[in-house]
């Protein structure tokens, strides 16, 4: 996998690969890196799945969403002279 550039071409190799592992499991892995983002209480479904790359982190943020709540607001008409 890692002889391949491509994310499309490389992920057959380490789906088999991931696949093969869980089925034999030769090693117990002691290390998984964590992500962690910190975010505003207003922001609502803010949720962030698997990070492969920094731009994932992003893939859901079409549906994240502030509370916020419709205000109308009059202004007196200008009196022109």
């Amino acid at each position: 996998g890692r002889q391949v550039w491509g994310v499309g071409e490389r992920r057959p190799s380490y789906n088999t690969f991931l696949s093969i592992f869980a089925d034999q499991v030769p090693a117990v892995t002691l290390y998984q890196h964590v992500y962690t983002y910190a975010l505003s209480s207003d922001v609502n479904q803010a949720e962030v799945g698997p990070i492969y790359e920094p731009r994932d982190r992003y893939q859901t943020f079409a549906s994240w969403f502030l509370l916020y709540r419709d205000i109308t607001i009059s202004c007196p008409a200008e009196e022109t002279s």
